[in-house]
């Protein structure tokens, strides 16, 4: 993957911001991405397993990392107090990542697991 493809945006409804989002990465049906990064701004938070569920459904990749925030910045563009979304796709050997599972309070097992 020469670059990695990215979109933004903002919307009353988190599946017209990810919709919005999917057209400016344009086609994506022979992508090498396998390394997803999805961020959404608080007022997504709740929606975030649908969010994710869809992103990996369209875009064919399984492994994502990303947050929540009061606030999103991409490509000279901030969101603050909107819902907003912003995704970006790359493609990286993939001996060089480790997706780790979501952890709780519990650090002496997540030391010990990882």
């Amino acid at each position: 993957m020469e670059s990695f493809k990215f979109g933004h945006a903002s919307a009353s409804h988190w599946e017209e911001a990810a919709q919005a989002c999917l057209i400016q990465m344009g086609d994506l049906s022979h992508s090498p991405a396998n390394l997803g990064f999805l961020y959404t701004t608080d007022l997504l938070a709740k929606n975030l397993p649908d969010i994710l569920e869809y992103f990996k459904q369209k875009t064919g990749v399984s492994h994502w990392v990303g947050s929540v925030g009061i606030g999103i910045c991409s490509h000279a563009k901030e969101y603050f107090n909107v819902p907003a979304i912003a995704v970006m796709l790359g493609q990286f050997p993939e001996d060089s990542f480790s997706v780790f599972s979501t952890t709780d309070d519990n650090f002496e097992n997540f030391s010990r697991e990882h």
